[in-house]
């Protein structure tokens, strides 16, 4: 593997927030398949919800990225 040195700011900047994107995107993923998998086990509505709910909010940074 060969690793650079980021030299300048303004790419140091968009490396940090390719790596933001991908994290907020991964835990969108990972939030999707927790609600798949709630509604096949069917587990209570408010469990549902809560994982919507932190789904809805995983959303906000991704889009302010």
């Amino acid at each position: 593997m060969i690793w650079f040195d980021v030299e300048g700011d303004d790419l140091r900047d968009l490396d940090v927030i390719s790596i933001g994107l991908i994290n907020e995107r991964l835990e969108i993923t990972l939030l999707d398949r927790l609600i798949l998998l709630a509604d096949e086990l069917s587990l209570p509505v408010p469990t549902v919800l809560n994982l919507e709910e932190k789904r809805a909010e995983a959303q906000v940074p991704l889009k302010r990225m």
